[in-house]
């Protein structure tokens, strides 16, 4: 039987054993279990990273209300969080071209420096002035987020 579903279905049996493919259909690619499970791994820390960046500005808030000398006021506060937003859109305005110039990993590795510089940047940050580019640094690195996503498809094996 040589339809399109028993195609598939041999071709995910391959690959669950990890043996090649078949290639003499056009577009027929082989990439190993080993290696998609790696990339859905590193992407999916990145991710997570992003999580713990929002989740931590949440539980800093009460901090920098009372616990520092910076005494910032709530509208103050919702102007920091809104930085993050502003990095996360000049992010995006700009990751989906540099990512087809240079590659999505070299974006991706680019985006993971830039996003622990500016998360260290913020967790010393000596004035608010300082504390607000490395929102808006970490926020930039948000942005490229949708580049992990297109990375786990790229190295995930075809599901036609």
């Amino acid at each position: 039987m040589n339809t399109w579903s028993s195609r598939n279905n041999e071709a995910g049996a391959a690959r669950l054993h990890d043996t090649a493919l078949d290639h003499t259909e056009p577009g027929a690619v082989s990439i190993p279990l080993p290696v998609t499970i790696r990339v859905v791994a590193i992407c999916l820390a990145m991710i997570l990273a992003e999580g713990y960046d929002v989740a931590i500005y949440g539980a800093v808030l009460p901090m920098l209300t009372h616990g520092t000398n910076w005494s910032l006021s709530p509208f103050q506060l919702g102007a920091i969080a809104s930085c993050s937003l502003a990095g996360m859109m000049i992010g995006a305005m700009c990751a989906g071209t540099v990512s087809d110039l240079i590659g999505r990993r070299w974006v991706l590795l680019g985006s993971v420096a830039l996003f622990s510089a500016m998360m260290a940047a913020a967790a010393r940050a000596p004035t608010p002035t300082v504390f607000v580019v490395g929102r808006v640094g970490a926020g930039r690195r948000r942005a490229d987020r949708r580049g992990a996503h297109s990375r786990i498809f790229s190295a995930a094996p075809p599901l036609v």
